[in-house]
């Protein structure tokens, strides 16, 4: 017997899991935390994680991993009505950071974890102990158990992978796993790790089950996410890529990403403030904010292909993303109204324009429908175009000219701001 397997059967012992079924019941919140711990440990990051994981669902652990997200999100509801008369009211809401309180001691000891998130209380929450730990534990709960629904689809997801993902799509089909990460996202809208896991596991999802997203109203829940005031660059990109990766399945998909705000976040994406570019640096990812320009812009040509954004010649599917050049721009096909950008290469097709205008600034003033891609109607010698607003050279500042996409680099508002003339 294998490792993966013997653990397998651990796991399922613990949290009641049948084998190709539902769970009869689940274990307590305090089990369910240990144990989906336990797992973690072995699929987050560990070179055997593809085995691990199809052990686990053979055993029937993804489906009490579904049901253990299922009761706690409704226990929650329950654990908050309780403990209203206790002063809480029911505006509870996470936050980031760790109050070490003499309850979070008692919840980290008895977990063993070395941090934890904790609540936001409208007042001293003398009055009842045993039900804020209560309610810190759902929360971890609700937060790992997301992860793991993350980590089986990764490797559903992975064909590249010798064995291949076995029975693990299905399961995550059968079990509606999209269903109950959109449920557990708005459980803690607030909280940055919570978002961050369920953004992440509805990215590695949607592809494997479009028709889930269709009906569970997943198109809403990332929208609403990436469209917060507290939405971070990582959120954002993880929002993006996960409206991407929808789009890539078909027209239907598409439209309905149109219909429900998905090219109206995008957009925000796109125009949002750029971070620290080693923000996602802990999940092995680099420069965030130039991958979330790539991505974004590939699924608002995505949506332009389809028809549903009216926007011709936008590059195609990929967005044209050419990563970050040395100067700091990047290189995109696909613009959206108000860019901040710089004239490049104008001895290359763009012979009208002025030479003094190459490495100018500007300022996309002219796009397409819904302020994406070309100027329509864009024919003729010349081609599609961008009007953009001179900015510098300030011989030419304030001047519209008209400049193909291939003649533009995008720049990111900060490093704009900070070459823009005073």
């Amino acid at each position: 017997m294998s490792a993966a397997v013997q653990l397998a059967e651990q796991v399922a012992a613990r949290l009641m899991a049948r084998a190709g079924d539902w769970p009869l019941a689940s274990p307590d919140a305090l089990t369910a935390a240990q144990t989906f711990q336990t797992m973690l440990q072995a699929t987050d990051g560990s070179t055997e994680a593809a085995a691990y994981c199809r052990a686990f669902s053979d055993a029937g652990c993804l489906r009490a991993v579904v049901a253990v997200l299922e009761e706690t999100s409704e226990h929650i509801g329950r654990v908050a009505r309780t403990i209203a008369p206790y002063g809480f009211g029911t505006n509870m809401s996470m936050t980031p950071e760790v109050r070490r309180t003499p309850v979070l001691a008692l919840l980290v000891l008895e977990l063993g974890f070395g941090t934890t998130q904790t609540l936001t209380l409208t007042t001293d929450p003398g009055g009842s102990p045993n039900q804020v730990r209560r309610m810190l534990m759902l929360a971890d709960v609700q937060t790992m158990g997301v992860t793991l629904l993350s980590n089986f689809a990764a490797v559903s997801e992975g064909s590249r992978l010798d064995a291949g993902a076995g029975g693990i799509p299905e399961e995550l089909r059968v079990s509606k796993a999209v269903a109950s990460v959109v449920r557990s996202i708005g459980l803690y809208p607030e909280s940055p790790e919570h978002v961050d896991a369920c953004l992440a596991a509805l990215s590695q999802l949607l592809p494997l089950d479009p028709a889930a997203v269709l009906t569970t109203g997943a198109v809403p829940a990332l929208v609403a996410a990436m469209e917060s005031e507290n939405a971070t660059p990582w959120q954002l990109y993880l929002g993006a890529r996960a409206l991407a990766r929808f789009a890539e399945q078909g027209a239907t998909e598409r439209q309905a990403l149109c219909d429900g705000g998905g090219r109206e976040a995008l957009l925000c994406a796109c125009r949002a403030p750029p971070g620290a570019p080693d923000c996602g640096a802990e999940w092995g990812v680099h420069d965030v904010p130039a991958k979330l320009q790539g991505v974004a812009r590939a699924a608002l040509a995505s949506l332009a292909g389809s028809g549903a954004g009216g926007a011709g010649g936008a590059g195609g599917a990929s967005g044209g993303f050419g990563g970050r050049a040395a100067d700091g721009t990047l290189g995109v096909a696909l613009f959206v109204l108000h860019d901040a950008v710089v004239m490049a290469e104008l001895e290359h097709g763009a012979t009208e324009l002025a030479p003094e205008l190459n490495g100018g600034l500007g300022v996309v003033v002219g796009a397409g429908e819904h302020g994406i891609g070309p100027e329509p109607g864009g024919s003729g010698e010349h081609g599609v175009t961008h009007g953009v607003k001179v900015a510098f050279p300030l011989a030419r500042r304030g001047e519209v000219v008209r400049v193909k996409p291939a003649n533009l680099r995008l720049k990111l508002q900060e490093e704009a701001a900070a070459r823009a003339p005073a």
